[in-house]
């Protein structure tokens, strides 16, 4: 499922996840971007801040 800031992830992975971790997106911002993301902080129990290669900051909600 997909939002207006990121892509969607199971929440159980967003439990998971630290921040300086590589995750792989569902789909990536725009078509001329890459699929993964580093994580820079946890900002919720439901959202990431991420930073995309040739995109910048990137918001991820969780499930």
């Amino acid at each position: 499922m997909k939002n207006q800031t990121g892509v969607s992830f199971d929440r159980s992975s967003c439990k998971n996840v630290r921040a300086g971790q590589w995750i792989t997106l569902e789909s990536s911002p725009t078509s001329l971007t890459e699929n993964k993301a580093l994580v820079l902080c946890k900002v919720a129990d439901n959202k990431l801040v991420t930073w995309v290669p040739d995109y910048g900051e990137y918001d991820i909600i969780c499930n």
